[in-house]
């Protein structure tokens, strides 16, 4: 199964939505924007002029694997089952030090796993903000054929609506 790989993952929050009984958890993650992740969205570079900008891109995803870069830590490695990743955002972050700044990767993870809120809210207090690696299963994605759409040249034209 394909995976894309996150590094220095931290948690920032958890929330869960209630729609009408189904109940869909979201986990709010920073990251760093590496070169491999920008390669595989098909990113393209921050522009130095800009400090915050909205990606496009959606992960649909199986299941995420969140393991503590600490070899002490790696025995608090967190697994859930995980529907999508999506939200994907890059900020411009003053360092710690003062001086220097780095590209922040902002995204959100939808789970529908009931005890995913608890397995990450347990990694949160035994591990803290130590960063960590996040792999996310990525559902293999098919071309299918829409339904009421009909290939015009080399163009797909939904019937219905006219939108290319």
């Amino acid at each position: 199964m394909p995976q894309i790989t996150f590094s220095n993952v931290t948690i920032s929050h958890g929330s869960f939505n209630n729609d009408g009984g189904a109940v869909t958890r979201l986990i709010h993650v920073t990251a760093n924007l590496s070169k491999a992740v920008r390669s595989a969205m098909n990113w393209q570079d921050l522009p130095d002029c800009a400090d915050m900008a909205k990606l496009t891109g959606e992960l649909t995803a199986t299941n995420l694997v969140l393991t503590p870069n600490e070899e002490k830590l790696e025995k608090h490695q967190v697994e859930c089952e995980c529907t999508s990743a999506t939200n994907f955002e890059i900020h411009r972050v003053q360092e710690k030090d003062g001086g220097s700044r780095r590209l922040e990767l902002r995204f959100k993870l939808k789970i529908v796993e009931k005890a995913a809120l608890s397995k990450i809210e347990a990694y949160c207090e035994k591990v803290g903000e130590a960063p960590a690696s996040l792999k996310i299963g990525i559902a293999e994605q098919t071309e299918l054929p829409l339904e009421g759409s009909q290939v015009v040249g080399e163009k797909k034209v939904k019937a219905a609506t006219g939108v290319n």
